[in-house]
This record gives C-alpha cells, structure tokens and sequence, in this order.
C-alpha cells in the first residue's frame, strides 16, 4: 500500500519542481526561457557580471535560486563589495530562494580564504 501526501506550492517555486501545477500555460512558462549560471568567484563577482557558465542575471529575472556548492564564500549586499575576510561568511551548502530583483543586482560574492569555490543556481521570471 502506497503512501500519498498533498503539497501546495506557488507559481513562484514551481520552476525549482519537477511536478504539474494544474495549468498547461503556467506550466510552460515556467518551464521556458529559465536559465542557470555558475560562478568560480576567485575575485568578486556579481550577478549582474559574466558566469564560468550560463548566463548573466536576464533582465526578465525576478527570481533566484543561490547555491553555494562546495567551499565557503563572503557575501554582501550592497555597493560595497565583498572580500575574502569582509561580508557574511556563507557555508557550503547554504542555499537561498530570493524573489527580489534588487537584491539579485546588488549581491556580491568571492572566494574565502579556503578558495575553489562554486556559486551556482538558475533564474526564474
């Protein structure tokens, strides 16, 4: 006997789910024109700058998800940029959903002192 169980989730979580949502036409626009991007931040990067791969934060993105994938980095918010000993410390693993375009224009991120490492998700809009 098999287990079920209900989940409702948003428009806005849907492109990060592989599961129907009830509307064809929501559905494909999640699914359509959504890309990733991947950064090897060794000196500062931005959203807003030129990814190891994927593409640059889309100008119809107002959504994220940031993932930090293997070594710590320093982050901030803001004008100022991060550096390898100023910003939020942010653990690898540490993930984050952000459905705000400023904020996407004004993160910035760099390698800690550990070095190598990833940032990396994908936009939604």
């Amino acid at each position: 006997m098999g287990t079920a169980f209900n989940l409702n989730l948003s428009a806005d979580w849907g492109m990060f789910v592989n599961s129907g949502l009830g509307s064809s036409d929501l559905l494909q626009n999640l699914r359509a024109d959504k890309d990733y991007f991947r950064y090897l931040p060794t000196t500062v990067k931005r959203l807003t700058g030129s990814p190891a791969g994927g593409v640059v934060l889309p100008t119809e993105a107002r959504h994220a998800i940031l993932i930090v994938a293997n070594f710590p980095v320093r982050m901030r918010i803001g004008v100022t940029d991060a550096t390898a000993a100023e910003g939020f410390l942010v653990p690898a693993g540490f993930y984050l959903f952000e459905d705000q375009r400023a904020f996407l224009e004004s993160v910035s991120f760099i390698d800690t002192t550990a070095g190598a490492s990833e940032v990396s998700g994908m936009y939604g809009w």
